[in-house]
Order: structure tokens, then sequence, then C-alpha cells
């Protein structure tokens, strides 16, 4: 009997993840026919029970010519850390032999790492358990202790924070994974920060540390103190003292803040002093402070008034009350009203001041009405107002009531009314009335007279004017005298010297000349009407003239119509109806109609004079015009009169109409060619230009391109539109770019139908142009592997674009795998059909029995027919073998994924092969670029950087007990986890006036996203912000100190987002004032202020005064606030200075010059009408200059420039002496003109009333002589 042994496994040990163990059942001599063996498999130091591995059994069968059979186990992976195990495969029952071995044992190598122990931390409220989870990363057989005892923090057993645990120990028995260890802590009233301690472990057993180290925080749980603040009650003028009070003390400082807020006791009102935003600091163990606010003592009758002191932001504390109120208490009695009296010229607004003795609290009421005096509401000298209340509301002094005046022209002596007050609520009246004056302004009367004209023999009306109503009675001399009309030619009837009079109140008087008609034909003639002697007013205008009209008709002119061919000249006559003893001209211009001299039809003529002379009657005016080819209408042009002389238009225009002589225009169309994907443009052209808007319809026909194939995108019938004078039009046909070889192609484009053209060239070829190469071939393999048992793949060949014939593509075969002995291939050419993209060729293993391990073919390309090979083409195809042998590894490259800010370990050699020979040893031969790993075993543990993300790699050998090694990459990607930024607010402290940075995320966390950006949330609200990446830049406002808060939020590239609050200490710093000089500028007679500090610096301690110190030589200053006003002496200019002292709140203090520059104006003079009164035979003297205005640029000069007519005048300086003429009375009166230095000039009348004297007749002594006989004739009173 033959003997069948059973070998040992060849597979001895097996890792961790679910793997088969290969028992292998060996003959010792080969048989003829089949052989079966019964198998079991049996714990041993591995279990079912445990899940090590799966149970089985069965029969085996060897076949015949066979040495053995396999028997597979299947055996589990786990995480439990344990020592290797074993379990056994028995066979029995063979069909035929003997069995020399009938047991195999499997061993299972354990591939987990010692257990890593932590403890995490914890928190609980005070008076709870703080329980700390103690864990292991994974189980173990083995028992596992450590010890662990509690440790102070800021929490101490000394405290009674709790109850301290002695060194102890924790024991983990096989399998166990979490325990707990509990601390009591212990709960008290106490305000206190939360409190911390430890558990510290130590002496660890089958275990290493990961964290020994667990924090246990006990959260307080009694409240922040809570701060109240009380109501008080003062007399003005007396402080008002708050008590701020804490509910229970601190164990450290706490601060809030403060401020006033008015009620109706208000700082604007001045009834107290306002305290801006300060802190109030309890130290630890404080209680108790005061704040004093001053109050003000006024005169105002008022209710008592309240104000609050409000607080706010407290710091380690609560508010329970924040609100205090503050009573001030009113000693002052009840307001008297009174009204002032005012003046005003006539048209101005009366604006009485109606004033109460001091302010209220309450609102006051008086009633008022105006009333009659010499001014009256019905003479419309002022707008009557019935009874009225006037309200005081609260805290109002002064109100004012306005009284419309009537602004009249009337000359008129000044006039009064009455407001009368009554009926006062909450006051009493002492003044109840007021008057109001309103002065005349009215100047006397200015006498003026109009020109008029009328035809011959119509009367010729003048109308002498008054420029406004006089209550006097006024007189005025007229006359006529001779212009071009003439009394000797009896042209009009004269006027001699005569009175007109206006009755007080009349305004208008009419003078009526009498004319003559006659039938002469003459231009129209003037006479004068002369005004002089005016009484009670002045004379404005002296001379009104007459124009007497002509009657007789002036000569007509026309022009007539011409038409001429294009080229000729068009002949137009110019006429007179009939002829003039005058020389007639007049303009003419050409100008366009429907033919133009931008489209070249005509010669332009611009401006022109025309000439007739006396008797003359026709002229003629030639105008030349151009041949062209283009096909038009007949047009026009004209030929315009204008600007005659002497004559009046009758026709004024004259068309020219020229004649066209052109051909229809030919339409043709010219052949384009394009590679595909361009357009196709198609020029379409006229044979000469149109006036005519000229149609024609095309569309697209099919050759060998053919819009059904998406060669060109096909275009119906359309109509192409040439406008008037267009010769070129484009037809665009769109071709489709693809990426087909094939050869060129054609289209047509047609033209049919012309309107106002006909078709010359009608038919156009638009040929595609092939821009495709031939097509490239890219090889490739369904499999890079296939078994050496009837395994197969396929070689394929794709083209990067289709072609319009077949592609041949031939191979040849090399490698480590002969062709026919281990492998088949269907052909050695691929043939890629014409339209396709890809064909292949199949390659078959041959199976043989030689260990000879794994085979290559390489495939190349040796020729392509109808295209080409893209680059080299090169690929390799693997016969693995299936015949039995030495092992050798092959590492295969693993490709693992792992998120950001985490850790993968991979068996790196669960896909590899060849690792029969056991002793598997593994090393990283390159490590990663973005991150570390640890060997441990077969498992490799990959850490990225911290917030990398992206691709990483390293390199691992892998050797055998032989030590035959090989190489693979394991290929990483880090996914991109989304960190949530998490924003933490800041502190920051600088001076006054400084500015300073801070990067507001240098302290913040989850910023591993990168791509940040900062904004600003709430601006500061004492300074301004500015951003630089994430530094933000703080500047407090100009002389700011003390606290400020902006708040910031910073994002990632995910747009997650946090905010945060930058708290700001600015630190107060002395300023010191700085005055700085300034100028202004101020024109003569007038004023100008300035804020002398707008350019000073060292401001900022505020408390500002201004005052002159050293006064202006050529004006006066006044002082408001910071403001200085500056007014020059009356007329001065010229250069000027003033010097100023700012002070601040500490009384520091500085000075400094403003320069003032007063500029000259220009005074107009403006002289005024004086009335004086002499007597008869007297004479007087009279500064004309003295009621006269404007005088300021001085050096003045007087002239008389109309004389008296009844007297004689003399000049001196300003003054002028009038002399009536001996023994006359009455009116009289002079024009005198004052001029300034600057020759600017005013006149006006001085009015003269001569007084009539009593003359007492004298006698004279008269000698006569005669001769004897004769007699005398004497004048005895001359």
């Amino acid at each position: 009997m033959q003997t069948y042994p059973l070998a040992t496994p060849l597979w001895m040990r097996v890792m961790q993840a679910p793997k088969n163990f290969s028992f292998t059942v060996s003959l010792s001599e080969t048989l003829g026919s089949n052989i079966t063996i019964d198998y079991a498999s049996s714990d041993g130091s591995a279990a079912t029970t445990d899940n090590d591995y799966v149970s089985t059994s069965g029969t085996l069968t060897i076949p015949a010519g066979s040495l053995s059979g396999t028997i597979q186990v299947t055996v589990n992976g786990d995480s439990k850390f344990e020592t290797n195990e074993t379990f056994d495969v028995v066979i029995s029952n063979p069909s035929s032999g003997n069995i020399i071995d009938n047991t195999g044992t499997g061993t299972i190598t354990n591939d987990d790492t010692t257990p890593v122990l932590t403890i995490y931390d914890t928190s609980g409220n005070e008076g709870t358990d703080l329980s700390f989870t103690v864990s292991l990363n994974n189980t173990s057989y083995q028992t596992i202790t450590v010890n662990y005892q509690s440790n102070d923090g800021i929490a101490t057993v000394a405290d009674n924070d709790y109850t301290a645990i002695p060194l102890s120990t924790l024991t983990f028995l096989p399998g166990d994974i979490s325990k707990t260890i509990t601390i009591n802590s212990t709960a008290d009233t106490k305000y206190e920060s939360n409190e911390t301690l430890t558990i510290k472990l130590s002496g660890i057993s089958n275990a290493t540390f990961g964290d020994d180290t667990g924090t246990g925080t006990i959260n307080n749980e009694d409240a922040l103190p809570a701060i109240s603040i009380n109501n008080v009650a003062a007399d003005e003028g007396n402080g008002i003292s708050f008590a701020i009070t804490l509910d229970h003390a601190s164990y450290q400082n706490l601060t809030v803040d403060y401020m006033t807020t008015d009620v109706n006791a208000t700082t604007a009102d001045n009834d107290y002093t306002g305290i801006s935003t300060s802190t109030l600091t309890f130290a630890a163990g404080e209680t108790s402070k005061n704040i004093t606010v001053n109050t003000t003592s006024d005169t105002k009758y008022e209710t008592d008034e309240t104000f609050e002191l409000k607080l706010s932001n407290p710091i380690n504390a609560t508010i329970a009350d924040n609100t205090g109120t503050g009573t001030i208490t009113n000693d002052d009695p009840q307001p008297v009203i009174t009204i002032n009296d005012v003046t005003t010229a006539e048209g101005s607004a009366l604006a009485f001041t109606v004033s109460l003795s001091r302010p209220s609290y309450q609102d006051i009421t008086v009633n008022y009405a105006t009333a009659d005096g010499s001014a009256t509401a019905a003479d419309a000298d002022f707008t009557a107002i019935a009874s009225t209340s006037l309200t005081f509301l609260a805290g109002e002094t002064s109100k004012t009531i306005t009284v419309n005046t009537t602004t009249d022209t009337k000359f008129e002596l000044d006039e009064d009314f009455q407001i009368k007050l009554s009926g006062a609520v909450n006051a009493t009246i002492t003044d109840d009335t007021g008057i109001g004056t309103i002065t005349n302004n009215d100047t006397q009367p200015a006498i003026s007279i109009n020109n008029t004209l009328a035809d011959e023999g119509n009367n010729l009306t003048f109308t002498v004017s008054l420029n406004h109503a006089s209550y006097q009675t006024i007189t005025v001399n007229y006359s006529t005298t001779d212009g071009t009309a003439k009394t000797s030619d009896n042209d009009y009837t004269g006027i001699g010297s005569t009175t007109l009079t206006f009755l007080p109140g009349e305004i208008n008087k009419s003078i009526t000349v009498i004319t003559t008609t006659d039938n002469k034909f003459e231009t129209d003639e003037t006479l004068d009407i002369s005004l002089s002697g005016a009484l009670n007013a002045s004379l404005n205008n002296t001379t009104g003239t007459g124009t007497i009209t002509n009657e007789d008709s002036q000569p007509s002119i026309s022009i007539n119509n011409v038409t001429a061919n294009e080229g000729n000249s068009l002949n137009f006559t110019v006429s007179l109806n009939h002829a003039s003893y005058q020389t007639i001209a007049v303009n003419y211009a050409t100008a366009n109609g429907t033919a133009t001299t931008s489209d070249n039809d005509y010669i332009a003529i611009a401006s022109t004079t025309l000439t007739f002379l006396s008797g003359e009657t026709s002229k003629t005016v030639t105008v030349s015009t151009t041949t062209d080819n283009k096909y038009e209408q007949n047009e026009t042009l004209d030929v315009n009169l204008s600007g005659e002389t002497n004559a009046t238009l009758a026709i004024a225009k004259g068309v020219g109409t020229i004649s066209n002589n052109d051909n229809l225009p030919e339409i043709s169309i010219s052949d384009n060619s394009v590679p595909e994907g361009s357009n196709l443009s198609f020029s379409v052209t006229l044979s000469n230009p149109s006036d005519q808007i000229i149609t024609v319809d095309y569309s697209t026909s099919n050759g060998t391109a053919t819009d059904t194939d998406n060669d060109y995108t096909a275009i119906a019938s359309t109509t192409l539109t040439f406008a008037a004078s267009e010769t070129n039009k484009t037809i665009t046909v769109l071709t489709t770019g693809d990426t087909k070889y094939e050869q060129g192609e054609y289209m047509q484009v047609d033209l049919t139908n012309p309107v106002n053209a006909t078709i010359g060239s009608g038919s156009a070829t638009g040929t595609i142009l092939n821009n495709d190469g031939l097509p490239q071939v890219v090889l490739s393999l369904s499999s890079l592997s296939f078994s050496e048992n009837a395994g197969s793949a396929s070689v394929i060949a794709t083209l990067n674009r289709t072609s319009y014939q077949n592609v041949l593509i031939s191979l040849t075969f090399n490698g480590t795998a002969g062709n026919t002995t281990d492998f088949t291939v269907a052909s050695t050419t691929i043939t890629v059909p014409a339209g396709s993209t890809s064909a292949s060729a199949t390659i078959t293993a041959i199976e043989d029995a030689i260990v000879e391990g794994n085979e290559t073919i390489i495939i190349d390309i040796s020729g392509v027919t109808n295209g080409s090979e893209n680059g080299t083409q090169q690929v390799t195809a693997t016969i693995l073998d299936n015949d039995i042998a030495n092992y050798i590894p092959d590492a295969i490259d693993d490709f693992v994924v792992v998120n950001e800010d985490n850790n993968v370990s991979t068996n790196v050699t669960n896909n590899d092969t060849g690792l029969g020979d056991g002793g598997i040893t593994v090393n990283v031969t390159s490590g990663p670029a973005h991150g570390n790993v640890l060997v441990s075993g077969s498992i490799v543990s990959y850490t990225p950087d911290p917030n990398y993300h992206g691709s990483d790699s390293y390199t691992y050998r892998v050797c055998d007990t032989d030590n035959e090694c090989d190489v693979a990459t394991v290929n990483i990607t880090v996914n991109s986890v989304d960190d949530t930024p998490i924003a933490i607010a800041d502190a920051l402290s600088l001076n006054e006036d400084a500015s300073a940075s801070l990067n507001v995320t240098a302290n913040d966390n989850g910023l591993g996203d990168g791509g940040l950006t900062v904004t600003i949330l709430s601006s500061p609200s004492h300074g301004s912000v500015s951003i630089s990446g994430t530094s933000v830049t703080y500047t407090p406002v100009a002389n700011y100190s003390g606290t400020d808060t902006y708040t910031y939020r910073v994002c990632d590239s995910d747009n997650d987002c946090s905010g945060a609050s930058v708290a700001i200490t600015i630190n107060s710093v002395n300023d010191s004032p700085v005055a700085v000089a300034d100028n202004i500028s101020v024109n003569e007679d007038g004023s100008a202020g300035i804020n002398v500090t707008t350019n000073d610096t060292g401001l900022g301690d505020g408390g500002l005064t201004v005052t002159i110190t050293a006064d202006a030589s050529h004006g006066t200053t006044s002082v408001a606030g910071s403001t200085v006003t500056y007014t020059p002496a009356a007329n001065y200019h010229g250069n000027d200075n003033f010097t100023y002292r700012i002070c601040d709140g500490d009384g520091d203090c500085s000075s400094s010059t403003v320069a003032v520059t007063v500029s000259s104006v220009n005074d107009l003079p403006l002289a005024t009408a004086d009335n004086i009164t002499v007597n008869e035979d007297g004479n007087t003297i009279t500064n004309v200059t003295a009621n006269d205005n404007g005088l300021g640029d001085g050096n003045l000069t007087l002239s008389v420039t109309t004389g008296p007519a009844h007297g004689s005048v003399s000049i001196s300086g300003t003054s002028v002496t009038y002399t009536p003429n001996p023994d006359y009375y009455g009116p009289d009166s002079y024009v005198y003109r004052i001029c300034d230095g600057e020759s600017d000039c005013s006149s006006a009348t001085v009015n003269v009333t001569v007084n009539s004297i009593d003359d007492i007749p004298v006698a004279g002594n008269e000698n006569l002589s005669l001769t004897e006989d004769g007699n005398i004739t004497a004048n005895l009173i001359t």
C-alpha cells in the first residue's frame, strides 16, 4: 500500500485583516485516479468562539496525476492586542493510501500595537462630582494597571474645594476599554473664578500613555455682585450726591461706567454740569461709592427739574438699578412782558420784539393787535393784524411780531401806528404799547417824455409821465423844435412854450402835435418836444422825438424758377416790379434741396450782393451744376434772396431743377473661400450708386458641402437692402468647424428678384477648406495583466478624430513572452473603419506548466496608413504565471484617503503578492513631502502637516525571509476639512492723537483654510480704522482720550466667519496750544469773521478761550467764541493786523497774529436831489454832496451840467452858490454832476424856490434938456 503524507502548510502566518490560510496536502507520488481525503479544523489557542477564524470541514479531492491539493481556512482580523494564536487542520479517511502526518497547524500572528491609555479633561459645577474618563485605544488580552492621584491646581484641598484622592490603582481586565475616576467637589457661597485640579496617571503596565494628565474644572455658580444707584434732590446751585452700592462684596476689583443724561433739566440750558462717560472703580471688598453732580443757580421761573445718572458697562459685576434721578428744585418768580418801538422804511417789515423779564417753565400767552395812527390800514400803509395770541414756549424770553408795510411810489411824510398787548396768561404786562414808524423813502418825482410816431396827416401824441405820484402840484414847460421835419416845410404845426400841470396823484399827461399830409415820396422825418422849468419835480428825460412816417411804397423784388441738365448752368432772373430813383441791393445765396453740395450736385454760392442801379429792373444769377454717374431722380436747389435795401421782397426763392441722365445699377456677387469654422463673406456690389433703395433676394444651395451634414448654416430666401448711395454689402454664411479629416467642400449663394437694379453676376461659390490634420493613434490595453490560464486582453487603437477613409495600424510584439508560445494575437494589423475612432486586436495567453514567472508583452506601432502615431506609442501587458515557485515579493501601489488634521494607518502589504516565503519586513525608503509616517510591522501610520490638504505620497520597501525585496508607492489624498475660524477678543493701548496697528488674527483659532479676510462689523465710536491684510490700524479722533471699541470679523476661503471685539484704551496726553498765524481779506467798508483756531494745533484739552492782545490799527475787532470779526474804518483800504491769544482748560496759552488785507472797493457816487429856498434878489450856498452817497473814493469834482433858467451859479469845492435873476421869484432848478477819483459820476437836480420880496420904489432925479419951442419924451421909471 502506498502512503500519502500530509505536509505542513506552506502558509504559517497570516496578518490580522481577513485572509485565507492555504494548507497543502501532498502525495508522495502521482496516481492514475482521483484521491479524496476528509478534513476539519479544530481550536488551539485561536478559537472560533473568539471569532479568531472560521471553522471549516469537508472533503478534499486531489485529481489524478497531481501531487497536491489545497485546503482554505478564513482567518478574521481584529484590533485586540494579543499573543500569536494557533489552530489545527486535521485530515482523515483517505480514499486510498496511508496518512503519515494528519495535522497542519496555522499560526495567527498579532499585528495590533500595545494599547495607548488616555485620560480626558472634564468639568462640573461646584458641589457635583467630576467624572474623568480613562480609555484604551484598543482592548488587550492582558490585565492593564495604572496608578492615579489628584493634584491641586487653582482648586485646593486646603480651601475645601474638593476631596483629594491619594495614590490609587486603576485596573483594566482583558477586554475592558474604558474606566471612570470620580472626584467630589465642595459647594460654597464664595464668588470666585472657575478653578482647576488634575488627575495624574503613573506606573502603567502592559500599555503606554497617550495623555497622562486630566484637568478637572470646577465651575463657579455664585452670582456677580449687583450694582444699584439711589435718587437724590437738592436746591438749584447745590451739588447732588448719588450713592452707588453693591449687594455684596467681591474678591476682585470691579468697574462700572456712568454718565449724566437730560430729562427736563438739560446741560444745554445750563441747569447742571453734565458728566460724559466716566468709570467708577470698586476695589476688592468695597460696597459703596459716591458721585456728585453740580447744579447751576439761575433766574428762570420753572418747575422742579430732573436729570438722570446712568450706569453701564459693568466689569466683574451686574447692574440691578442702572438709573439714579437727580431733582433740582426752583426758587424764581413769574416773568413780566414788554414791547419795544420800531422804525423802518416803507415796504419793509416792522419787527416788534416782545420780551419776558426771565424765562419760565410754563407756556406764556399774550394777545396783540394793530391800531391806526397817522398810518392807516385803509390807506394800505400797513397790513392790519386783528387780535392774535402770541405764545412763549417754556424757556423762551423773546418773540417777534412782524407787521408788513406797503411800499408805494408816493412822495409823502413819515407815518406811525401801534401794536397793543392784552390778556397775558402766566405773566404780567408792564409796557403794553409798541409804536411803529414808517419812514417815507420816495424822492420827488422825475418827469419823462416818450418818443412817438404817426403817418403823415395823423396827430403825434406824446406822453409825459412822472415816475411816481406826489402829494404836491407839479408843473413843467414844453415846446416843439424842428428836426428833419420842419414847420417851414409845412410838415407839422409848431407849439411855443406852454405849461403842463400835474395835480396831486396824477402821473400821466398828453401833448398833441398836428402833422400835415402830402404825396411826396420821402424818408421818415422827425421833430422834438423839449421839457424845461420843472416845479416840485426833476427832469429825467427832457426830449421826446416824434417820427412822421412816409406812406409811399418801395419797389418789390422777385426771382424765377429754372431747369437744366446736370453739368449745365442754371440761369435765374431777378426782377424789380418797377424802377427806383435809389440804388437797390439784395443778397442772394444757394441752399440745398434734394440736390446738395456735399453730394457734389452743384457749386454753392455763398451770400453775395446783387445791385440795381437807379433805373435798372432785371439781373441774372448763374449756378453751375456737376455731372456724375449716379442713378437718381431729378434734384432741386434754391436761390434765396435776403437783406434787401431800398426795396421789398415779393418772391424770395427761386427753384433750380437738375435733370438726371444715368442708368439703373447692375448687381454682382463674388466667390470666396475660408477654413471650416470661419465665416464665408460674399461681397455684393452695385455698378454705380443710386439715390433709391435697392433690394435683391439671396439664398444658399448645397454643393459638396451640405447643411444636412452640418458643413454650414443654410440661409433661406432673404432680402438684402442697399440704402441710397450704398454700393457694397456683405452676405455672411456660417461654416461649422469639426475634427473630421475630409476634402475641401463647396456651396453656393444665388441672387434673385432685384428691385430698382438689374443682376449682372447672380451666383457665387463658397469653398470650405478642411483644416484638420491626419488622425493620430494612441494605444491602450483593456487590462494591463491577465492570467496564463486562458486570460486575454485587447490592444485598443484610438484616433483623435474620425476620417473619411480607413486607418490601418501595424503592430509589433516584443517582451519576455513569446508570440505563438506564450500568447496568440488575432491580427497584427488593426483597421479603424472610416467614420470610427477606435478598433482593437485581442491577445490570448497560452497555458503551460512551466514555472517561469510573470512575462511581459511589449506592443509597438510599426506603421500607420492614412494617419500618424501620436508620439511614440507603446503598451506593456503582463501574463501572470500560475505555476508555483519560489515567492518573490511584488509590492503594489496603494491609494489612501485621510481628512485634513487626521491620520490614517495602512497595511501596505494587503495588496502585495509574492509574500509566501514569510518573514516580511516593511520600511519607508522615501518619506512624504507634507507629513510624517510611523511604521509598526506592516502597518504605516501617516499624519499630514497641520492644516495641509492636497496630494502626498511615500515609498516603502517590502522584503521576505529570503531578503527578496520590492518597492511601491502609497498615494495619499488629504481631503480638505472646513476649519471654522474662532475670533478671540483683543486689547489695545495707545496715546491720545497717536495710532496703533494690531494683527487681530494673531490669537484667533481655526484659521487653517487660509484665504483670510478681515472686515469691520461695528466701527469705533471715537476713532477710525483701516485694514491691511489681517492688520487693523486704529486712529482716535483728534484729542480724544478714554476707552473705545470696535468689532471685527475674520472669514476664511470657505466663507466661514467669526467676530470678536477689540477693547481700546487711549491714554490722555497734555496738549499745549500752538497758535498759527492767519490771513484774511475784507472789502473796504465791509467786515469779515475768522475762526482763528482752525489752523491752530494742540487744542485737545478743550476749554478754549480767545482774547485780543493787540487790536487793529485801522479797524475794530469783536470776539465770539473762537471767531474774531474785523471791521475796517470807514473808507479805509490797505493792510492791517491784530494779535490774539488762545488758552485751553489747563491754562496753557499761545499767541499769534492775523494779517488783514482791506481791498479797495470802487464806490459809485449817487447824487441825491436837493431842495433849497432863497429870497428874491438874494443868494444861497448849498453843499450839494451833503446828502449824496458812495463818495468813499475821494478826489471829488463838481460841475453844473444844466444851469438854472432864472439865475446863475458858481462852484467852490462841493458848494454851489445860486443867485436868482434880479427881481425874479418862482421855481428854478439846476443839474449838477459829482465825479470821484475813479471818474465814476452821478447827477442830481437842485430844486430852487425863489420867494417874492415886496420891492419899495425909489425915485431918482432925472436931468432932461430940450430946445426952445421943442418937446421931449422920457421914461421916468427906468
